[in-house]
Parts: structure tokens; sequence; C-alpha cells
């Protein structure tokens, strides 16, 4: 891995980013102390770091390492991809000896990134190698993921409090080096505003604060926040862009350069401290419901507010515990899903101005300065200048609403695709889709840590979802492992599956030759024909370059609505299974809440993409609520579904692309008067053969060789005819 220069990266500690880890404990040092039963890292004992993935001779990765490694595929098109995937399993199949980290290094240093991007990420060549033939045939799979570069900007979200888990942080400490040597600088930058210490609660040690406590979780969650941007930063995904949400907004601060890890750290422990002196006076509470709705749903006596934006359909309220239980009764009444958030106080309401002159008194030497990275301010929904985040803003960041999804359309509107959300479990990413939705603009929005899963598997699953969407360029190396030089060359690699398309518009009047065939050239063309399409027939499925809705259509049309209906309810339980991490059905059941069988924010809108993707209807970001079951979700669809225009015929798009050749003629060129006359004696054939509209017979033409090869020609036969006679006239 790295030195510790990519973590003073992320801390932006200028003018002499260096001093950001001066006296900072020795990382090795300060994290001793095994994690207790609860915070244990999930991967196997003895696992290797990223830094520490096992090497065979002369360096080069050992087939097998017991370390989870990707498989990176790009290419032009999304049907590339499919034939870029099957290809390259069918060459490994070939080639068994290179085990799962030769591939998985030759794939990210021998070949460029390219817009449609695809990987399956695994320690088990079987297993891989399987994700290989899902991805491609189109299929869901466990450890797979799809996406494309969409060349716009990428930007780091921080959350406030909710994101936080009981050993967070315990498997990330021994899997990321850059992430480590950040917690170590943040617990240096805490020590003097805490009387406990920062390793010791993320490791759960015997007499360390519980994160129940706000003045200890948000100091925790700033640290484990700033740290995972320099696990971020360290594998070469960097932001353009910055946005916190309430309290996040310090660590974003810090991470932009506008607030040092010092000032960052005062800011993050004397707020959190102050809060303590409202503790016991009021609450929070979700609503899936717009502003709008939700403020006249608000009770009248005026002890509540929004304090929070979060997206077109969700909005947190704050204030007194009495007029919050009367709300949760009202939307409980109106059908809207409310939720108590477990705090007891109420920022961002009227109670926080009675800690205005203690805040302000106790920030008044911090030095905020310019920011290297454009920070986006959910107190005003706009760029802010880093120079302006005095004690005064820290104050409105506080009291003030938190205007999320302004910030999120503001971050939309400046060309930013790429959301990636900076915490130990992601809480905003339903948010964002919905703000990008409502917008009418695609983005990918990708997470860092999940609840109860958070070493180097997690890392990397994230790390491949960022790239597949645009982000990078990455380093791969700690992940696949490095040859030493003068070692084995990559290993070699299926080339890639360009695909031929014609240009070169036909030759006016070309006809096939007039040469009769015998009886032995007819049997040998038969024979030919047959090999052929039998050979084809993988192929050509690859070569399909229609979307998965659209492929989707074309398999329930022809389908009795039961039939159908169990076809969506297949595809639901497909999809979801594999979001989940399984290969088949797993737990998932038609009846079967989806947050019973495991679902989180995450998964809920990983799931929803995929859906998107797989069915072509604009899924919104809260189906999993408001469809609980997969049975419940796929009669959703299956009425979309039903509701949307068919497939367009093959025929009439044939008919379109000759329409546009012929408008292509210029008036008065040679041979229209030819072509006129033999689009007439093609339409009186079609006639003879279909019928007119109106149940006449159709008019007399003259009868020659065209006109009765046009009579008895098949379709296909009659566009080939098209093409070749008339596509350059």
């Amino acid at each position: 891995m790295k030195e510790a220069p990519a973590a003073n990266g992320v801390l932006e500690d200028a003018p002499d980013a260096d001093s950001v880890l001066k006296g900072a404990p020795d990382a090795d040092s300060i994290l001793k102390g095994a994690p207790d039963a609860d915070s244990a890292p999930e991967e196997a004992p003895g696992a290797p770091a990223p830094h520490d993935v096992p090497q065979g001779a002369s360096g080069e990765p050992s087939g097998d390492t017991g370390a989870t490694v990707p498989w990176l595929l790009s290419a032009m098109t999304p049907a590339a991809l499919r034939r870029q995937a099957r290809r390259l399993g069918e060459h490994l199949r070939a080639h068994p000896d290179g085990g799962v980290a030769g591939p998985a290094r030759a794939l990210a240093t021998t070949r460029p990134a390219l817009p449609f991007r695809a990987a399956a990420v695994g320690r088990d060549r079987d297993a891989l190698l399987g994700r290989l033939d899902a991805l491609a045939a189109g299929e869901p799979a466990p450890d797979t993921v799809r996406d494309r570069a969409r060349g716009g900007r990428t930007v780091f979200v921080f959350p406030g409090q909710g994101s936080q888990w009981a050993g967070m942080a315990v498997a990330a400490l021994d899997a990321s080096e850059a992430f480590a040597t950040a917690v170590a600088a943040c617990e240096r930058a805490l020590a003097p505003h805490t009387d406990w210490s920062l390793t010791e609660v993320l490791r759960g040690a015997p007499g360390a604060p519980a994160l129940d406590r706000v003045d200890v979780v948000q100091p925790v969650l700033f640290a484990v926040m700033v740290a995972l941007a320099a696990h971020w930063r360290d594998t070469g995904i960097t932001p353009d862009a910055v946005v916190g949400h309430s309290q996040g907004e310090i660590a974003a601060a810090c991470v932009a350069g506008a607030l040092s890890l010092d000032d960052a750290a005062l800011v993050v422990a004397l707020r959190s401290r102050a809060l303590l002196k409202l503790a016991g006076r009021g609450g929070m509470v979700s609503v899936a419901a717009s502003a709008e709705r939700t403020t006249r749903l608000l009770p009248a006596g005026g002890g509540v507010c929004v304090a929070a934006v979060n997206g077109p359909g969700a909005v947190v309220v704050a204030g007194e515990p009495q007029e919050l239980a009367a709300l949760i009764a009202a939307c409980d009444r109106e059908g809207i899903r409310a939720k108590a958030i477990p705090v007891d106080y109420a920022a961002h309401s009227a109670q926080v101005a009675e800690i205005e002159d203690e805040l302000r008194e106790a920030l008044t030497g911090i030095r905020p300065r310019a920011s290297a990275v454009p920070i986006h301010s959910t107190v005003t929904g706009e760029p802010v200048a880093g120079e302006s985040l005095d004690a005064a803003y820290w104050y409105r960041n506080l009291r003030e609403p938190v205007g999320f999804a302004g910030a999120t359309r503001t971050l939309l509107e400046a060309g930013h695709t790429l959301f990636v959300e900076v915490s130990p479990h992601p809480v905003l990413l339903a948010g964002i889709e919905d703000v990008a939705a409502e917008a009418g603009r695609e983005v990918s929005a990708v997470g860092t840590l999940r609840r109860g899963d958070g070493g180097r598997d997690r890392l990397l699953a994230s790390l491949t979802e960022a790239w597949a969407a645009g982000g990078g360029p990455v380093d791969w190396s700690p992940w696949t492992g490095t040859a030493e030089p003068g070692g084995p060359s990559p290993l070699p690699l299926p080339t890639y599956p360009f695909e031929r398309d014609r240009y070169w518009l036909p030759t006016p009047g070309r006809t096939a030759s007039t040469v009769a065939p015998t009886k032995n050239t007819t049997e040998a063309m038969g024979a030919v024909t047959a090999e052929a399409k039998a050979e084809g027939t993988a192929e050509a499925a690859l070569d399909d370059d229609r979307t998965p809705a659209v492929r989707l259509a074309a398999r329930l049309a022809p389908l009795d609505r039961q039939a159908r209906r169990q076809a969506v309810l297949d595809l639901v339980i497909r999809h979801a299974a594999a979001v989940l991490g399984h290969s088949g059905a797993g737990p998932v059941r038609p009846e079967r809440s989806f947050s019973e069988v495991g679902f989180d924010s995450m998964l809920a809108v990983r799931f929803r993409n995929a859906l998107c993707e797989a069915t072509g209807v604009a899924v919104p970001p809260t189906a999993v609520f408001d469809h609980p079951t997969p049975d419940a979700l796929a009669a959703y669809l299956d009425a979309e579904l039903s509701a949307a225009p068919g497939p367009p015929s093959p025929l009439l798009a044939e008919l379109d692309r000759l329409a546009a050749l012929l408008a292509a003629v210029p008036p008065g060129a040679a041979g229209t008067e030819g072509v006129g006359r033999r689009l007439g004696e093609l339409l009186r054939g079609w006639d003879r053969r279909t019928g007119t509209p109106d149940g006449t017979a159709p008019p007399p033409g003259p009868v020659d060789d065209t006109a009765t090869v046009t009579e008895t020609a098949t379709a296909d036969e009659l566009f080939a005819l098209l093409d070749n006679d008339f596509g350059n006239a």
C-alpha cells in the first residue's frame, strides 16, 4: 500500500499537510487490543490484507491466494461487454493454470477502462467463472456489478448521525493502511477535547463509553468518515466536490481542506458536547413524504418543525416529544410511513437557540481557509467558500434545516454523476437516487461499508462499484498483487470482441448470381447453413444489441396473463437473491418481506437499479417499502409493463431505415425513376400476399420476374432485396 501521504491528501492540513500526522501515535501501537465478539472482523482468520496478497515465484500472484480479487471487464457497448465475459470464461477454462489472481492482475493492468463496465469478485475460481457466465447471459448473479462511466464528476457524501454500528471500524483497521493511519491522526486531534480513547471506543474495549452518547458517537463518526475518505483517495477515487449532512459537513470541510484536522476535531467535539444540554427534551422523526405534505401534517402547537429535507419524499421533523407522537399518529392515519429516530434532542429546531452563545464562543478560535475541493453546503444549498466556515456558520449548521435535497440538485446540475457515501453504513443513497430521478438524470450512488460488513471484501466490493460507474483511475495492485521486475509476463487474455458493422452502401442494381444451383451445391449449402446456425446460436444471443428491457418485453409478449406474472415474479426473486449474495433464490420467497430477508437501504438502491435496467420501468427508490414482498413488487412491475408500449416491429424498423436512405437521395438524381417503379412493384406484390387494408383488390400491375419474386419472398428476403437493389439509389 501507499505510505501515509495518501492520508495526508485527504486530511488536507495545508499549508503543511505533513503536520496532520505529526505527533500521531504509531498506528500499530494505538490499535493494539483484541476485538470482542461483537466487533470481530467478518473475514476468516488469516485472510490477507490488500497489501499482503500472497505472491508466488518471481512475484507472480499464486493461483488461489485465499484473498478475494476482482475480475474487471469493460467494452464500448453492452453487447461487446457480454461477449467479453463469454470469451474470457472460455479462455480461462481452456487455460486453467492462472488461478484467480493471475487473471485479476492481467485484467487490471493490460486492459483500458472503456465506458461499459462490469466486475466479478470472489476467491473461488469456479464461482468467478460462473459469474462470468451470468454477465455473458445478462443474468443477475451475486458479487457482480454492471454500470457505465457517464463522464461526470465524483462527489464524496458525508451523512450525519445514524450510520454508526458497534465494531464498524475494526476490520477496516486491519484491511486498509490508509484508513488505520488516518484513524491514528484523528485520535491525536480529538484527544485534547475528549476524556475517552477513539480506538478503545472503536474496539469496544472494557470501560470505553458506548455509542449511545451524542458526545461520543458524533466525534467517532467524524473520525471514521475522515479515515474512510483517506482510504478512498488511496485507491485512486478522489472527489471533485464534497457535501455533508448536518454533522457530516464537518468531515466534508476537513476532507476538502477548509478546516485543518485539529480545527475540525474541535468543532465536532464541542458541538456534540453542547448538544448534551438539550438531551431529554426533544426528539426527531423521519417521514416518507414531501416537505410540503409533512408541513401540513405538523401539529398546530408550533413545537416541531421540518429539520431536514433529504429527498422529494424523505424529510426529518424535530421538536418536542408530545407533538412528534401526534405527528406519527397523523401519518399513520394518512398511510404515511413515519418512524422515531433514536435520539433525545431536537437538532435543527428552535431549541438549538439555547446553546448559540456557548457554541459561538467555543468555536471562536478556528481558522477556516480556502478549500482545495469545492464544498456544497446543505445550509445554503449552494457552493460555499471555505473561508466562510467560521463559528457563525457552524451554529447555522446545527440550527437551520438541512437542505440535502437542494444541495444534491445543485451537484447534479453541475455535472456530478458518481456519488460516494463515505460512511460506515449508507443512509443517503435512496435520497440521492430519488432527487436524480425527479430531475431526470442518471447517477450512480455507492456506499463504503455496510452494517455488520466492514472489512476487506466490503471495501473491494464498493471499489468495484465506484470503478464500474466511472470512478478512478484505480490502483488495483493492493487487490491483485504485483509482479517483481523480471518476473513472468501478465497472463495472456483473449482479444477485444470487435463489433463488425457494415457501413458501405450496397452497389446499385446488384443482384444475386443467375447461375442455377445444382443438387450437389444445394445439399452442400444446406449442410453449411445448418452447421453455421448451430454454431452461431450462442453468438447470436450475445450479438443481440437490444436492451435488457426490450429482450424482456419480447419474452413476455407471447405469454398468457398467469405465465407473464410468474415470469416477472421469477425475475424479481432472481435479482433480489443476487443482491443478497445468493446464486439461487436463497431465503427470498414470494411472500417474505424484503426487510425480513436482509434488505437495507444500500441493497434496496442496488436492487431498484437492477430492476430499472432489467425491465425499463422507472422503479422508484422506495419500491421495496411501497411493495414490501416479491409478490407485491412483481404485481406492480407486471402492471407497469402491461401498460407500457410493446417493442417496435423489426419490419417497421427496416422500413424506417429505407425511408432514411430514400430521403437522402437528392432531387433529380439518376435512377430515381427506376427506384419508384421497383418500389411500386414491391408494394403490389406485398398487397397480393397480405391484402389491402380496406379489403379491396389491389390494382393490377405488370407481372415480371421481380414481381414474382416479391410475391413468394419471405420478409427477410424482401428486405435483403431492398438493401441490395435500392440501398444507394
